[in-house]
């Protein structure tokens, strides 16, 4: 299934949205407005409005806190977060993103960081082991 957006209830969309000058007829989406669009499959949120703006947030300060920024900048690819108030200048962005109830998110959230968290430890664990296996050889040898 596509990804369907809507721009047009954006105060200010044209301003907020878009960047640079236009070119045949159109001009590049802000990376911001881009990457939110797709942060709402990762959210749960379809949509980012008055009600909600404050959830939406927080579930994406909480995603960014544990997984990373959602968007990279410069050469080094250095990850950005965003800001409340880049989430609050979109509000009035709608998706076809389904809407997840807040136990449900934090569930997935919290099930995911566990695993990632997990499996980094267990690769941790298991060079430590290689390490000392090593040294220990030297000294015996």
């Amino acid at each position: 299934m596509s990804l369907d957006y809507g721009l047009g209830d954006i105060a200010n969309w044209q301003q907020v949205c878009f960047v640079g000058e236009e070119v045949d007829g159109a001009r590049r989406m802000n990376i911001a407005t881009e990457t939110l669009i797709f942060a709402t499959l990762v959210i749960g949120h379809g949509e980012i409005t008055e009600l909600n703006v404050c959830d939406f947030y927080v579930r994406l300060e909480a995603h960014e806190r544990l997984f990373g920024g959602m968007r990279r900048r410069g050469v080094n690819g250095e990850q950005m977060c965003f800001t409340f108030e880049e989430v609050y200048a979109h509000i009035g962005l709608r998706t076809n993103a389904s809407k997840e109830s807040d136990a449900a998110f934090w569930k997935r959230t919290r099930e995911r960081y566990v695993e990632e968290r997990m499996s980094s430890v267990k690769i941790a664990n298991n060079n430590l082991k290689a390490a000392a296996q090593h040294l220990a050889a030297k000294v015996e040898a």
